[in-house]
C-alpha cells in the first residue's frame, strides 16, 4: 500500500476512475492487518510480507484462469 508518488488507496481511485474494466488486484502488504487493508481497496485477494513467490504466482494464475473470456 506504500509506493513511491502515491499509496496504494490513491492509486486504486485513480485506476477505477480512468479504466472501465476492472482487472483482479492483490494487495501485497506488510501491515498487520492486510486483510483489512485489501477489503478496503476492494482487492480480489492479498498476501501479507514476507510471501512465497510461488505463492503469489498460483494467486495470479488462479486469477487469470477466473477471468479467462470474461468481458472486459
Amino acid at each position: 500500500m506504500k509506493m513511491p508518488g502515491m499509496d496504494g488507496w490513491e492509486f486504486m481511485k485513480r485506476y477505477r476512475a480512468q479504466h472501465d474494466h476492472r482487472a483482479p488486484v492483490i494487495v501485497l502488504t506488510a501491515a498487520h492487518d492486510a486483510a483489512r487493508r485489501a477489503a478496503d481497496v476492494k482487492a480480489e485477494s492479498f498476501l501479507a510480507k514476507p510471501f512465497d513467490l510461488d505463492t503469489l504466482l498460483e494467486r495470479v494464475s488462479s486469477m487469470a484462469r477466473k477471468n479467462d473470456g470474461a468481458a472486459p
